[in-house]
C-alpha cells in the first residue's frame, strides 16, 4: 500500500527528483579565482544573461550568444581604456599584464590555457584597427547555442576551428602570472630556447636564415598613439622553432612559452595561439625586414605578431624562449595508477572532490 512521504527529508528528495526530471537541477556556477580584484565571484547563466551586454558569434556552423571573456575579466571593449581590467599582474614593469595567463576549467577536469595577451583588447584580442582580422571577434563565454540556453556556460575561441581549445561546462577561470624580470639590456646576437628539453638550443641569425622562411607583409601596429609604417618582415614561425626543439611531450592545452628580451621584458604565449592548427595568428621570430631597420634597436631578432592592436608583444632584442608545461614523470604515472587501483576497491559514500588549477 502506498504511503505518502511524511518526513522532511523524503519530501525534499521528491522535490529534488522532480526538479531533475524537469531539467531544473542546480548548475555549478562559473567562479573566478587567482590574481583578480574580484576573485571568488561566481556567475550562474542567468547572471551572465542579465549582467552583461550580449555578444553574438558564429563558429563552425553554430551560433553562440554570451559575454566576451575580456569583459568578464573586467576589461573594456574600448581599446583606449584600462589595459588590466580586474587582473592583478605579478609585479610591475612595462606591460606586466602580458606575463599573465588564464586557465579555463570544465566540470570534467578538462583545461584550456590562454595568454592574457591573446584575450586583452589592447593586444591580441584586438580592436577596430584591423576590422577584417579574425581576432577582432572576441573569445566568448557562451550561455546560448543555436537558440538554446545552456545550463553551464562554454568557452568558445572563434579562431580555433578544431574546437579543441573550447571548454564545455565551464566552471572556473583562474588567473596567474609570472614575476617581473630584469636584465642589462642592449642588442643581442643570439637567443636560447629551453625548458623541458634535453638541452637548450641556441639560435643566431645564420641559424635562423638556414630554416624555411616565412613572410609577414604589410604589418602595422599602434605605438605611442600612432600607426607604424606598414612593413614586410621575414623570419621563422615561433611554432616551427618549438617543433624543432621537441615539444610533443608537453600537454598542449596547459603549456605556454615565454619570450624574454635582454632587458628582462617578457611576454607569454599559449601553445594554442601559436599552433597553426588551433589559431589563425602568425607569431614570427623576425630576423630581417624590407626597410632594413630591424637592427636599429631591435637586435638581430624580434617577435612580430601580425594583427596585434598594439606592439606590446613585439619583444625586441630576444635573448631566450622558455617553455613551461606539465610533463608527467614515469614514477608519477606509476604512483597514480597504483592509487587508482587502490581506490577502485574502496566504496565511496560521496563523490571525490576535484582538484582546482
Amino acid at each position: 500500500m502506498y504511503k505518502p512521504a511524511n518526513s522532511l527529508a523524503a519530501r525534499l528528495a521528491l522535490i529534488a527528483s522532480a526538479m531533475f526530471a524537469a531539467g531544473m537541477a542546480w548548475a555549478t556556477p562559473l567562479t573566478l579565482t587567482g590574481s583578480l580584484t574580484n576573485a571568488g565571484t561566481s556567475y550562474q547563466v542567468t547572471d551572465l544573461q542579465t549582467g552583461f551586454t550580449a555578444q553574438s558569434l558564429t563558429v563552425g556552423g553554430n551560433s553562440y550568444v554570451g559575454v566576451p571573456l575580456w569583459t568578464l575579466l573586467g576589461g573594456s571593449l574600448d581599446t583606449d581604456s584600462s589595459t588590466n581590467g580586474n587582473i592583478i599582474p605579478n609585479g610591475g614593469g612595462n606591460n606586466p599584464i602580458l606575463r599573465s595567463y588564464i586557465t579555463a576549467m570544465g566540470s570534467d577536469g578538462s583545461k584550456s590555457l590562454l595568454s592574457v595577451g591573446e584575450v586583452n583588447r589592447w593586444f591580441g584580442g584586438n580592436g577596430p584597427i584591423l576590422a577584417d582580422d579574425v581576432n577582432a571577434t572576441p573569445i566568448l563565454v557562451a550561455y546560448e547555442v543555436n537558440g538554446a540556453t545552456l545550463t553551464t556556460p562554454q568557452l568558445i575561441l572563434p579562431t580555433d576551428t578544431t574546437g579543441s581549445r573550447n571548454v564545455l561546462n565551464l566552471v572556473s577561470l583562474d588567473v596567474g602570472g609570472l614575476p617581473q624580470q630584469t636584465g642589462p639590456g642592449g642588442p643581442t646576437t643570439s637567443f636560447t630556447m629551453g625548458g623541458g628539453f634535453n638541452a637548450p638550443v641556441t639560435y643566431d641569425e645564420a641559424a635562423l636564415e638556414s630554416l624555411a622562411a616565412t613572410f609577414a607583409n604589410g604589418v602595422v601596429a599602434r605605438q605611442g598613439g600612432n600607426l607604424t609604417t606598414p612593413n614586410d618582415f621575414i623570419g621563422v614561425e615561433l611554432w616551427e622553432l618549438l617543433q624543432l626543439a621537441g615539444i610533443s611531450h608537453f600537454d598542449a592545452s596547459t603549456s605556454y612559452v615565454v619570450a624574454t628580451g635582454s632587458d628582462g621584458y617578457q611576454t607569454l604565449f599559449s601553445f594554442g595561439e601559436l599552433n597553426p592548427a588551433t589559431s589563425q595568428r602568425l607569431a614570427l621570430v623576425a630576423y630581417d625586414d624590407a626597410n632594413g631597420t630591424l637592427d636599429n634597436g631591435s637586435g638581430f631578432a624580434r617577435m612580430v605578431l601580425d594583427g596585434d592592436w598594439r606592439g606590446g608583444r613585439y619583444v625586441s632584442n630576444l635573448s631566450s624562449f622558455s617553455v613551461v608545461g606539465v610533463v608527467p614523470e614515469p614514477s608519477s604515472i606509476a604512483f597514480m595508477l597504483l592509487g587508482l587501483a587502490l581506490l577502485a576497491g574502496v566504496k565511496r559514500r560521496t563523490a571525490p572532490a576535484r582538484l582546482t588549477p
